[in-house]
């Protein structure tokens, strides 16, 4: 076994010691997932699309979805695990910010 330092990433997380506890960011996963979508200079937008868009049949469909499911993927993730942290933190008494 190893003793590899103090923890500073894990799991996607940023990890900081405070007097506190830990506090757990998942800021840079969030900035990385913009810049793979080409969308890092955004301006930020409570729905960042159309509500109401209309669709035809005659659209031209995508030949390869594989980075918008990837994209999709990985926004999965700080969900997910965002749920997780809470209830890890109010049970420890950490601090949460995704």
């Amino acid at each position: 076994m190893k003793d590899l330092g103090e923890l500073h990433h894990f799991s996607g997380m940023e990890v900081q010691r405070t007097g506190d506890g830990l506090f757990l960011s998942q800021c840079q996963y969030m900035i990385d997932i913009l810049n793979r979508a080409g969308m890092a200079d955004c301006k930020p937008v409570s729905t960042p699309v159309d509500c109401n868009p209309k669709l035809s049949a005659d659209g031209v469909p995508v030949q390869d979805a594989t980075d918008f499911q990837s994209l999709v993927g990985a926004l999965h993730y700080p969900w997910h695990f965002h749920s997780a942290e809470h209830r890890l933190c109010c049970s420890a008494n950490l601090s949460v910010h995704a």
